[in-house]
């Protein structure tokens, strides 16, 4: 069995309720073992024997037709997870500073998105590159008002990104 974690994008906010017992009863449905939540904004790990591209869809449609609403998935295995945290690129992070991983499964979209973070950036932020993810060091209370931020909630980004705070992947390992 592989370890995964698995990230969705959209649940309780913007009106897509959806309980983390009747998440995990999807996900276990679906052959998901040893399933488990972390907060309420779609963090899970779990273990699965397969392949994941079937995996990644098999989750969306279940999500979409149980919740009623377009989900969108983002699964790294355990091992990609630790590489994300431990390669964060600033060790010591000022107070009063949020840590993020913006999680990506597409390169292109990737690249587009540090373009803009580049070019738009806050002198107080930083933005970095890892494999799948961007990393991004911004001062608390401008998250989402700063260009960058504002420029993460378009919706061409839902279907490959995901934005979590470093503290919620660390506590995923």
């Amino acid at each position: 069995m592989a370890q995964f974690a698995i990230f969705l994008r959209g649940i309780n906010v913007g009106g897509i309720k959806v309980s983390m017992p009747d998440l995990t009863d999807c996900l276990e449905q679906l052959g998901l073992t040893t399933v488990k939540t972390y907060l309420q904004t779609g963090n899970i790990t779990c273990e699965h024997q397969g392949d994941l591209h079937i995996l990644k869809s098999a989750i969306e449609n279940s999500l979409t037709d149980r919740f009623n609403y377009q989900a969108f998935v983002l699964i790294f295995t355990q091992a990609e997870l630790q590489a994300i945290v431990n390669n964060y690129p600033w060790p010591e992070t000022p107070p009063d500073t949020h840590r993020y991983a913006i999680l990506c499964s597409d390169s292109q979209i990737q690249s587009e998105l540090l373009e803009f973070a580049r070019a738009n950036i806050q002198t107080e932020e930083k933005v970095d590159q890892g494999k799948n993810v961007i990393y991004w060091q911004v001062p608390r209370g401008i998250t989402l008002t700063s260009p960058f931020g504002k420029h993460l909630g378009k919706p061409k980004y839902k279907a490959t990104t995901t934005n979590r705070n470093l503290n919620t992947l660390e506590k995923m390992l």
